[in-house]
């Protein structure tokens, strides 16, 4: 029965992003609402250069036919640094070469890009970490670089952004239902920590 509900869910989430592959806007265009931003502090110690170290988990809107939802989700790598007296960072996302490919749920080529700077109708959770932390994500995100595959709900942007998530210590909330898609799981997962 796990498998058909698997099935079941994979197959509704496929709908889901073939409305958004498909749709486009007719009339007055979506009007985004600001997205929810909270920040929280994961560090156990003050770094010994000083700065102060980032990884911040963002979903940004994508809307489908009937108003729904479904998002894309990235992660930024953010540094205060100190003695530069300046902040900088990357952001960092998984997307499959051909999203009609990636709608058979089968392993396709795929790649990490940079996803740039997040807007204000973007969900963001901002986490203070370690720079153990931000290195270890850091390296993390470099193995799904090298692999250079996708596949929708296995190794997707969102399962990037969850273990990204883990790393940093956060509580993740199970992807399933309504939060199997970036932008609903942000919201959960800013909620939930």
């Amino acid at each position: 029965m796990q498998n058909r509900s698997l099935t079941v869910g994979r197959i509704a989430l496929t709908l889901i992003c073939l409305f958004q592959l498909s749709f486009t806007f007719k009339g007055t265009p979506t009007k985004f609402v600001d997205g929810i931003v909270k920040s929280i502090d994961k560090r156990t110690m003050s770094s010994v250069d000083g700065n102060v170290y980032y990884l911040v988990f963002v979903s940004k809107p994508t809307v489908l036919q009937g108003g729904h939802n479904a998002g894309h989700a990235y992660v930024v790598w953010g540094v205060e640094d100190k003695s530069k007296k300046m902040s900088y960072g990357d952001a960092w996302g998984l997307y499959p070469l051909s999203s009609l490919k990636a709608l058979t749920l089968s392993t396709v080529p795929g790649e990490l890009r940079n996803d740039g700077v997040a807007s204000n109708n973007y969900n963001r959770l901002i986490v203070s970490v370690d720079k153990k932390v931000y290195d270890a994500a850091r390296t993390k995100m470099k193995e799904w670089a090298s692999k250079g595959t996708y596949q929708l709900l296995e190794r997707d942007c969102l399962s990037f952004t969850i273990e990204m998530a883990g790393i940093a210590a956060l509580k993740t909330p199970p992807r399933t239902g309504y939060e199997n898609v970036p932008w609903n799981y942000l919201i959960a997962l800013i909620k939930g920590n």
